[in-house]
């Protein structure tokens, strides 16, 4: 009685460890495509996995996930991260026995910040913004934070968005700055009411005193 209860027990275990879901496919929580601007660490994403009826298997604890990186100049994998190396674009793909899924890290690094030099005049009283441009290997990136900052400001005043405003004649250096990247635009403030007023005076006649 004893020895078929043990088989009994056996068959039952078998029989419950068999009809465990056994994972389909495999998705990746978040985008599809993940972009820096840093070399900093990046968390890798949730690994979801689905049975052959789409839904999520829970008891992940038997299932390896592997991590890899195509392009290993770009990025590494270190325990649950993935750290950027390099401006430039990889893909990231997990894998589970047969399944994988994948995304696609964009590192892109800022390597300078560039400022207009074309027109340095202000006007007392002109407000006009300066355009600054984050690149990374030559290319615009978008959508980073830029300070400002003025080196007179009795003289000109710069504000968060890059917008300059005369305020008496003078020179003032203007600075932006993105984290370690920085570039300047030396300007000139004049009056312009004695500009004109100059520009309008009746000339003197030749040889008069």
């Amino acid at each position: 009685m004893r020895n078929a209860l043990l088989v009994l027990s056996a068959l039952s275990f078998s029989t419950l460890f068999a009809c465990a879901p056994q994972p389909a496919s495999m998705t990746l929580a978040g985008s599809e495509a993940v972009e820096v601007h840093t070399l900093d660490a990046v968390a890798l994403p949730q690994v979801n996995l689905l049975d052959a009826e789409g839904n999520p298997i829970t008891d992940t604890s038997k299932v390896t996930v592997t991590w890899a990186v195509a392009d290993a100049a770009v990025a590494k994998i270190e325990a649950d991260k993935v750290v950027p190396l390099a401006s430039g674009e990889s893909d990231v793909t997990a894998t589970a026995g047969a399944l994988s899924a994948t995304f696609k890290l964009k590192v892109s690094v800022p390597d300078e910040l560039q400022l207009p030099t074309a027109d340095t005049s202000w006007a007392v009283g002109q407000t006009r913004p300066v355009p600054a441009k984050v690149l990374a290997k030559g290319a615009p990136v978008e959508g980073l934070t830029v300070t400002w900052t003025s080196s007179n400001e009795a003289v000109a005043t710069v504000d968060a968005t890059g917008a300059v405003t005369g305020k008496a004649p003078g020179e003032a250096t203007i600075t932006a700055a993105h984290n370690e990247l920085k570039a300047t635009l030396n300007i000139v403030v004049s009056e312009a009411a004695a500009a004109d007023a100059v520009e309008g005076a009746a000339q003197p006649t030749p040889g008069a005193m």
